[in-house]
């Protein structure tokens, strides 16, 4: 058995932007409507292949661990939202999802919403700030997921806020571009 290959997944949001976008509505930011921040995030992962205008679909690879890093870019410290460990929800993009094939992309996989067809997966780590799942040696190097989560920060008044990436979500426009240089 080969130890697995080890890709890690940065996520830099900027927070400071985001709240400053939304600040003229306050009923953003709670666990029921979090901030969407589609916008507002940066995705580095110079081994993971992503691909997609949105860079939102992941192609996983067997025998594989993945480690998404939530960070902000201001300093303020960020991390995946769960009672106890992170969560991530998946959604496997074929034609009839089901939870044999859930079985065969993860190590311990969960069981797939009926409904929905996603799967909510819990990190393997107790590390709020790590999100962290595993692929098994022998799997389909073609599955392809999409990816969104929840996101939770104190804001500068001590508030916890939360956040939510999932670029197939609906979302507010993007801010307008910043005035040219000198104009």
């Amino acid at each position: 058995m080969m130890n697995p290959t080890i890709y890690q997944v940065q996520i830099r949001v900027f927070l400071r932007e985001l709240v400053d976008f939304f600040k003229d509505n306050p009923d953003y930011g709670t666990k029921e409507k979090p901030y969407p921040a589609e916008s507002f995030y940066q995705l580095i992962s110079p081994y993971a292949q992503f691909y997609g205008p949105l860079r939102n679909i992941l192609l996983f690879q067997p025998n594989a661990t993945y480690q998404w890093i939530i960070e902000s870019t201001d300093g303020t410290a960020v991390s995946f939202s769960g009672d106890d460990q992170s969560n991530m929800e998946l959604e496997m993009i074929a034609k009839n999802p089901t939870n044999e094939k859930w079985k065969k992309v993860f190590s311990n996989a969960p069981d797939m919403d009926p409904n929905t067809k996603k799967v909510k997966v819990k990190s393997k780590k107790a590390n709020k700030e790590i999100f962290e799942l595993s692929t098994p040696e022998k799997m389909d190097p073609t599955v392809k997921m999409k990816y969104s989560f929840l996101f939770e920060f104190t804001d500068e008044k001590g508030v916890l806020r939360y956040g939510s990436i999932d670029p197939d979500g609906v979302t507010e426009p993007p801010p307008p571009p910043l005035p040219p240089i000198g104009g």
